[in-house]
């Protein structure tokens, strides 16, 4: 569990009864930034791989029919966000604009970002 308002994972135990400040010991309370929730309110959905509409884009992996033995086995996809570019080449043209992440490989033939579900980053975006 992680607090809603800060993201922090040290949160206060609950206990039984009411706790010494006269607050509901079923709320939970973030020890880093001093948060308050009731356990009913909406969890935050997690800025992760697993929730990014960029994770396991089939688009942009060069074989769909490997991506998927790949994540079934090793529980890696590919991060559609992250493109290939070509850095090897003197004909390569840079980017406009630039992209914030890119992925390359010696051949220039294929390569790909492939991060675990619970991986997280900068360019997530929610998965509608």
């Amino acid at each position: 569990m992680w607090c809603p308002e800060c993201g922090g994972t040290k949160l206060e135990a609950t206990c039984m009864g009411l706790r010494n400040d006269g607050t509901d010991p079923n709320d939970h309370l973030c020890v880093e930034c001093g948060y308050r929730w009731a356990q009913t309110e909406k969890r935050p959905t997690p800025i992760t791989c697993g929730t990014c509409k960029h994770w396991g884009d089939v688009r942009n992996d060069n074989d769909s029919q490997d991506a998927a033995m790949v994540r079934e086995k090793f529980g890696v996809a590919v991060c559609g966000a992250v493109p290939h570019i070509d850095v090897y080449h003197s004909s390569a043209e840079t980017p406009d604009p630039m992209p914030m992440a890119m992925v390359a490989d010696g051949s220039d033939y294929f390569a790909a970002l492939r991060t675990r579900e619970t991986f997280g980053c900068n360019l997530w975006e929610e998965d509608k």
